[in-house]
């Protein structure tokens, strides 16, 4: 028997409303329908770069995106893609600097005119970013993180692979650790997408990306990521979305 201690915003995680807005629903209290939900990925990556990276998904970008592929769908989690997550072994440029300024924090997220506009209009459950955060890095207000525990939705930070993600078509599953009276936690996060049963999976193509979820960060014997089971039919893809990094887990054994 062991004891399991690591920290709720660390790592991939979640937040739940309850992070920021009192009153609202911890990790716990998530009703399972809540978790799962059409993926949508909306690419930044045109204005995204070491040289610009205060930058949102923005409502304009929201609504072009429905001009190429159609009507975000009700109950949707949509993730930005900025390819942030491929600094994160650099927490210089991953975060802006690597001394914990927060003043000084500068990674790109999501528009507060734009998630408004996702939870009201669009009826999102959730939304993901491949950064440090739903607020981009030089916020100090944070008024996206607002709106999203506003209407109970979820945020989920440091997600990994999000562009690899279709821009519409797949299903996301959100998997996160279920402590009582949580503000959030660790969370594994998949994606899946097929031409007739989306909700079906088989393994990533080789090399996409890594399942860390047993392993601390800087792991060289990570097992390459399998999503899915071997009774699943080849022709459904599958891409662990959620596991770039893993918060570190301490173990006491007994």
């Amino acid at each position: 028997m062991n004891d399991v201690e690591t920290g709720e915003h660390v790592g991939t995680h979640m937040d739940a409303p309850a992070h920021f807005c009192r009153g609202k629903w911890h990790v716990n209290d998530i009703p399972p329908e809540r978790l799962i939900g059409p993926a949508v990925m909306v690419d930044i990556r045109y204005k995204a770069s070491l040289d610009t990276p205060d930058v949102n998904v923005t409502l304009e970008d929201l609504q072009n995106w429905e001009m190429q592929y159609g009507r975000i769908p009700d109950g949707a989690v949509v993730f930005m893609c900025s390819g942030w997550y491929e600094h994160y072994d650099n927490e210089t440029i991953y975060k802006g600097n690597d001394v914990g300024d927060l003043s000084d924090y500068h990674f790109p997220g999501f528009d507060p005119e734009g998630a408004q506009w996702l939870f009201e209009e669009r009826k999102a459950i959730g939304v993901g970013s491949d950064s440090p955060s739903t607020d981009y890095g030089a916020s100090q207000t944070f008024p996206s993180h607002l709106i999203i525990c506003g209407h109970d939705a979820f945020g989920l930070e440091n997600v990994k692979n999000t562009c690899l993600l279709p821009p519409n078509g797949a299903m996301a599953y959100v998997f996160p650790i279920k402590s009582d009276g949580g503000s959030g936690g660790p969370t594994r996060v998949m994606a899946v997408w097929g031409d007739e049963h989306p909700t079906t999976s088989t393994p990533a193509p080789e090399g996409s990306n890594e399942d860390l979820t047993t392993t601390a960060r800087g792991n060289d014997n990570q097992d390459k990521a399998t999503c899915g089971a071997s009774s699943i039919p080849e022709e459904f893809p599958c891409v662990l979305i959620g596991l770039m990094m893993t918060a570190q887990i301490n173990l006491r054994w007994y």
